[in-house]
């Protein structure tokens, strides 16, 4: 099973989403949920 975590820029709640979510499969001894974090929004500074 693969989950994903998406906001806006990855940088707080996706990403604290997904290391809390794998510090509890590791907990719990689940080995077969792969978990990833990802934002949307990305801003060009030229």
């Amino acid at each position: 099973m693969n989950i994903m975590f998406i906001c806006t820029g990855n940088i707080c709640r996706s990403a604290m989403a997904h290391h809390l979510l794998e510090k509890r499969l590791e907990q719990n001894d689940i080995k077969n949920v792969q978990v990833f974090s990802a934002g949307i929004f990305a801003e060009n500074r030229r």
